[in-house]
């Protein structure tokens, strides 16, 4: 009887465990100026004119 209690407990923790989401949480990072395109690589808001990501240092182009 034990051995039922804790093999049913145990199903249902991994049933609870298996329906939480699994997407990560995206880092954006805001600032008041208006950005035209995100940065491909961390997300942060990037300039037109800017050469490189102010936030993460990669080069566009």
């Amino acid at each position: 009887m034990l051995e039922t209690v804790i093999v049913i407990s145990l199903f249902a923790a991994l049933l609870l465990a298996g329906s939480s989401s699994t997407e990560p949480a995206l880092d954006v990072r805001v600032s008041d100026a208006p950005a035209d395109l995100p940065c491909p690589w961390c997300l942060a808001p990037t300039q037109e004119k800017d050469a490189q990501c102010s936030a993460c240092g990669q080069e566009f182009g």
